[in-house]
Parts: C-alpha cells; structure tokens; sequence
C-alpha cells in the first residue's frame, strides 16, 4: 500500500467546506481582494457579495460555484489510486516489502520516470478541477504541456507566469466568456493569470511535495529525479541503519543540549543524495538551528563559526605547503608540476624516455578520516594566532557586480588572491581581529569530534570522518593526507628509488596520480598504495585503480583506462586525459557518455534570450581555455588543435541542446545564432591568450601558445559545421552561412595540422555522445 502524505501547502482546502464561506475563502486566496493593487471583486461582479448566487449568472458568482465543486472534489480525490495507477515500479521490486533489502546499486534506478510523474499530476488536476476552469480540449494539452515543462526543469532552471500560460487562450476558457459583459480583455487576461499561477503553486507544487521525494543526484548532472515518498523513506531507514552501524551513534535530546550549549554552532540538518551505489547524507552547514520552537536560543550556522578557521587554514596552504605534501588544488597546479617534470625528464634529450602511470583514488575519503589523528595532525599545522583582515569581496561576471561577499582574509593570502584574480575586487575595511590558536583547536574538535545531525526526526552523532558540506572538508583531507605522505608513502618511495630515476605524484584532494621513469619504482607505488595505510584508516578503491603497464593484480578493464580507436592508451585523472606515452594531456569527455548532453544545461528563458544565450555559450567555451591544453611546452601541435576543436565540438552540442529547449518558448532566425556562434570563436582565442599570458609561473617555465586567430576559428567553424550537420533539417539556413565563412578562411591547405584535428576518427570519443 502507498502512503501519502497530506498537501501541506493546500491546508486552506483541506479545512474548507464546499459551501459559500468556502468558496469566498478560496476566492480569496487565488484573487487576493486583501491586496488593494490587485483587488477583482469591483470588476468581476456589480452585485452585492451576499446576493442569491442562484439568481445570476455573472462571473463572480459563477466562479464561486466553480470553486465549491473544486473544494468537494479535492476532498473525495482518489489520489492514492491515481498514485498506484501512474507511478508504477519494476516487477523485479513490486514487492514494497523488498525494498529494505534493494542492493544499494540499484536504488538509483527506482525513480520515477517523470513521464509517469506528469501522467499522475495531470490525472490528479482533472480529478480536483472542474472542467470548465481547466478550458476546452485543445487548452487542456497545452496546459499538460507547461506542466510537463515545469516537471522537466533542470536545477537552476526557473518557471515563469508566462511559461505557465505559454500558448494558453483565454478564448477557451468557458468560464470567462464574452457573455461576462463587464470584463474587459485586460481583466480577463488578470483573472487566467491569476488562475493559472494559483494552479501550478497552489496544486502541481502541493501535488508533487506530497507524494514525492525531489532531489538531484550525484551522477545526474543537473537533472531532477523523483522518489514516490513511501519508497524513498525505506531506502533513507536503510540508509540512516547503514550510517548507524559504521560512523553514526544516535543521540537524546539531553545529549544533544549538554554538546552545543558550550559551543557558538549548533547542528546540521542532512538530507540524502542519491548516488552511484548508494545515497550519500549531506549536511547543510550554512544554515543556522533552533532545538525547538520553545527555544529561544539561535545557534550560528556551522560554517558562519568556522570561518575564521577556514581562513587561517588557506593562509597555511601558503605558508606551509609542505603540510599537503602533493596536494594541487587548481589545473595551474598541475601545469606548474606537469611543465617542470616534462622539463627535467626531457633535459638533454630529442625525445621523451618511456614513463610508467599509476592513478588510484581514496575509498570514502572524508568517511574514513580518524577523528584523533586528524586533530593531531593538525596540531602540528595550527601552531600560532592568526591575524585576520576584514574585506568585502565584490565579484563581476558577464560585466555586472553579482556578488558581494564578506570575508576574513589573512594579508598573505589576500596577495594571493589579488595576483589571480582579474574579476575581483577586494575592499579592505581597515579593521583585523586576531583568531587565537586555542580558540581554532577547540572549534576544530568540536566540528569533527561533536558533529551532531538532524536526520529525520532523530539526532545523531559522527563518530568517523568529516562532514560533507563544511567549508574545511577539502583541506583537511589534504592536510591528513598530506601528512600520511610524509610520514608513510614518501620515505617508502625513498628506498626503492634508484638513481637516474624522475618521478612527479600528485594529489587532486583524495586522487593521486604517480609518473616514474622506472617501471619498478611505478610498481611499488602501486603495490604500497594497494596494501593501504591502517594508521590512517585509509584505503584505495580497488575498482579505481589503473596502470599505463601490465600488472597482474589489476584489472585492465578499469573504466579509468581508456583506448581509443587508434590504439591510443589513456589514463584519466580529475578531469584530464593524459596520453601513457606522450604525456600529451587532453580534456576528458567520457564523463557525458552515461546520459544526454542537455542534462547539463541551464536554460534562460526571460529576458533578452539572445544576449542570455551568448553568455552560456561563452561559460560553455571557460573550462577548456585553460592553458594546460594548448601549452606548447607540454603538447604537440597537432594536439593543441585537437584540444581546441574538441572544445568546439562539445560547445556545438550543447548549443543544439540549448537551441532545442529555447525554440519551446521563442526561435531565433539564423542570422542571431550565427552571431552567437562568432562571439564564442572570438571569446575562445581572447581567453585563451588572456589565461597563457597572466599564468603565474617561473620565468623558465612560461608557456606557449602557437596557434593563430584563423586557425582557432576555422577549427570552431568546422566543428560546428560537423555537429549541426548531423540536424541539418533544423539548420538549413545556419549551416550555409557557416559554410560560406568556412571558405573565406581557406587555410587549412596552408596548416596540416588543422586536418589531424578535424579528423572524426581523432574525435570518435566526443561522437558517441547524445545531444
């Protein structure tokens, strides 16, 4: 049997009656006579509010009328079996009893399809709504439409009043007629508004609340799932009963009250996040708690306190970065340490000797941390106060001031941020206070020792690891780590180093990356690495693990080494595809082979669309114009062309994807997309040029861009070309103005390498992509 939950939202008719003063109430409510700006009644009726409504016909009667049979029907609405009938769940898990023994694996695939969602809200709004309010038939599947819409929403995504009434005709509406003499098409166009606003906030949202679980997920990009609410409370006790057994004790309010009454924080509420083979808890540490309502005290949020903590740490990072001891926390990170290995491997030769790569990844990371050696770890980091400076932080973006945000800085590290940042401002305020080394131990253990969580309606202790959600959660990972690098990992790789021998490891927060010259140092690494470090309760998880060599132990179907069509063998790394023979790196796309493209976007529909849909074109184009890619000193020709037409490739997807979702709501002629398509080809060089010439790096280590404007955008005109072709129906027009800009440029004869980069066959990766 499914359970549903009340419509909280929909109090008002849940304590309604569908008679008079019920109508009135609801009337009410959905036409707002309380705001005078908005006040209806005058226009909608010229009779007293107590007439007979039995003896007239006019509009503001005939909609209280409406109004009684919508209150009855919401009462006797069938919604359990309108639930059963749409929503329905495998047969493999029919059984709601077998719930609470679903493998973890598999729960991310019991949410609803939001096909089967659209089909209960709309079934559920025609059971509730009278049929005249809904409008004629052809009204009826355009409102089931917007819903539809609504439903599909991406994170991010906003729903207008106008989306709401798209294509809507007041016309069809029976309930406003012309027979309504004394509204006028302004008023009428007021009343739908209002009724149509007051459908989707007022019964879809309640409708969805109620009966459904809404939450993204961690594999989903920015797309929103749905869990019917009965299922998804099983997997979360099964959830809550997992945490309990491993890293959470409960907690009784007297508990509770004796850990956050000496402290300023109090505690976090968590919520549940699907994920790969699991549901992942997350704390919500930005916002502030109340232990009851009857309580007068207000506990700062977790992360408000944690602050100035925060602040001394990144100030650390500075100035002790032997602390994190291979930690990157940046692609310029990488460029620096990827630059200067190639440098001194290279040193003396015409070509780059044979390397051997491992890349492993830490299981449950921040789960497995040890409270105590955490702290005592970071005991050894934390040895002086801090003086902090109190500055405002204003950020442009898309030429508009967007942010403004407080902060506590210390001067080492406001340098720092001045020296890479070019759309910042930081305003000192003139005033510093100074964060003593006491007070930074005690609320260091209290967040990692006393973290409590509201889960549900229970209390809870973390008894191992960090939370997810605190502002310290990646840095004190890098720090523990780093310490067990230096105390366990390096003076391990010491011994079996032989002479002659490089090697460069690098530590993206948890995942590591080790390049050796010498294919037993490589080895080592590895076998070390497999064996774990029990001081630190950590270890690797062995499905992430892979080699650019022969092992034995490991699994050469590790889904971390790809081959492509070629032949070619790469390791992939935090984003990055880094060639096993070459060290050539590319960007890694396989990461958008698991759905389709258009989850990963945020379309704007309000405003001024062609100026909005020029801007996320160019955000599309920003996290491939890093200089790591186009570094000359690091990749060849060849593959600096292919990096960019790659990036072109991937911005035309998504510009297909966008332009789909746009056309719901407005098209653009195919002069405006053209225009769009060359403000991203200009954007991508400047920024390109911009990022390579301000890189903050050694003198003897800057690197080199060789690539010409022309060529940049011949490989963008080319890739678009290749992908829009592929939808020609929809670009007739687009693709011969595309074309005809394509042979004015005319240098590919002049630069094979523009060719190498073209080739689909060097791009197969990207084709397999859904857009």
């Amino acid at each position: 049997m499914l359970i549903l939950m009340p419509l909280r939202t929909l109090d008002i008719i849940n304590t309604l009656r569908p008679n008079v003063s019920g109508a009135k109430a609801l009337f009410k409510q959905i036409f707002g006579f309380s705001d005078s700006h908005v006040s209806l009644q005058p226009t909608l009726c010229s009779h007293s509010s107590d007439i007979n409504v039995t003896k007239t016909t006019c509009l503001y009667n005939s909609l209280h009328k409406l109004f009684k049979i919508l209150i009855r029907k919401a009462i006797y609405c069938p919604r359990a079996k309108l639930l059963n009938k749409h929503i329905t769940i495998n047969s493999t898990e029919s059984d709601s009893s077998s719930y609470e023994h679903t493998p973890l694996l598999d729960q991310q695939n019991l949410c609803c399809s939001k096909r089967q969602v659209v089909s209960f809200i709309w079934a559920a709004c025609k059971s509730i709504v009278p049929r005249e309010l809904l409008g004629s038939p052809s009204n009826q599947r355009i409102l089931r439409k917007n819903i539809s819409r609504f439903i599909r929403l991406r994170i991010y995504e906003k729903f207008s009043v106008h989306q709401s009434m798209f294509k809507l005709k007041i016309s069809n509406f029976s309930f406003i007629s012309d027979n309504h003499s004394l509204c006028n098409s302004s008023t009428k166009q007021n009343i739908s508004t209002r009724w149509i606003y007051w459908l989707f906030t007022c019964l879809v949202v309640p409708l969805l609340q109620a009966n459904f679980y809404i939450t993204d997920s961690e594999n989903g990009r920015l797309e929103v799932f749905f869990y019917e609410k009965s299922l998804w409370e099983k997997l979360m006790k099964q959830s809550i009963s997992s945490l309990k057994e491993h890293c959470y004790s409960l907690l009784d309010v007297n508990g509770v009250k004796k850990i956050i009454n000496k402290r300023e924080f109090g505690f976090s509420r968590v919520r549940f996040r699907p994920k790969e083979n699991g549901i992942r808890p997350l704390a919500n540490l930005r916002s502030s708690s109340k232990l009851s309502r009857k309580d007068s005290k207000d506990f700062k949020a977790v992360n408000v306190v944690l602050r100035d903590l925060h602040a001394a740490l990144k100030d650390l990072q500075l100035r002790k970065p032997e602390k994190l001891g291979s930690s990157v926390f940046s692609y310029n990170d990488v460029h620096r340490n990827f630059r200067k290995f190639l440098s001194r491997v290279k040193s003396g030769l015409d070509a780059l000797p044979c390397v051997y790569m491992v890349v492993a990844d830490v299981q449950k990371a921040y789960d497995s941390i040890d409270h105590d050696k955490l702290l005592r770890v970071m005991k050894d980091v934390i040895t002086d106060d801090h003086l902090l400076h109190q500055t405002h932080q204003f950020v442009m973006s898309n030429g508009y001031m967007q942010v403004c945000q407080y902060v506590n800085l210390s001067r080492q590290f406001r340098s720092h941020i001045h020296t890479r940042s070019s759309h910042s401002v930081l305003v000192n305020q003139g005033r510093c206070t100074r964060a003593m080394k006491d007070r930074l131990h005690f609320n260091l253990e209290q967040h990692l020792k006393y973290n409590v969580l509201h889960i549900d309606k229970g209390f809870y202790l973390q008894t191992v690891g960090i939370a997810q959600g605190s502002i310290l959660s990646s840095l004190l990972c890098s720090f523990y780590l780093g310490h067990m690098e230096s105390t366990k990992l390096v003076p391990f790789l010491d011994k079996v180093t032989e002479t002659g021998i490089d090697s460069m490891l690098l530590r993206f927060i948890d995942d590591f990356i080790f390049i050796s010259t010498s294919k037993k140092q490589a080895h080592a690494f590895f076998s070390r690495l497999e064996r774990g470090f029990f001081e630190y309760n950590c270890h690797m998880n062995k499905d992430k693990f892979a080699l650019s060599f022969d092992v034995e132990k490991i699994s050469p179907q590790s889904n971390r080494l790809y081959i492509d069509e070629n032949g070619n063998n790469f390791l992939r790394w935090s984003g990055l595809f880094i060639n096993c023979v070459t060290l050539e790196v590319q960007a890694d796309y396989t990461r958008y082979l698991d759905g389709h493209l258009s989850s990963t976007l945020t379309v704007c529909w309000e405003g001024n669309p062609v100026r909005k849909f020029r801007e996320k074109l160019c955000d599309y184009m920003r996290p491939k114009c890093h200089p790591i890619f186009y570094d000359s000193n690091i990749n060849s020709a060849a593959v600096v062309r292919l990096n960019i037409h790659q990036a072109f490739l991937i911005c035309a997807m998504k510009f297909h994807c966008y332009v789909c979702d746009l056309s719901d709501i407005c098209s653009l002629d195919s002069a405006a997309y053209m225009g769009i398509i060359c403000n991203s080809l200009r954007f991508m060089y400047m920024l390109m040029k911009k990022r390579m010439y301000s890189l903050d790096v050694d003198t003897d280590s800057r690197p080199i861009l060789k690539v010409k404007k022309r060529e940049v955008e011949w490989l963008g005109l080319t890739a678009y070309v290749q992908v829009l072709k592929r939808k020609q129906s929809r670009y007739t027009e687009l693709l011969y103005l595309l074309e005809s800009k394509l042979k004015l440029l005319d240098v590919v004869r002049f630069l094979p390498g523009l060719k190498f980069a073209a080739d689909k066959s060097n791009s197969l990766v990207l084709w397999k992509i859904k857009y």
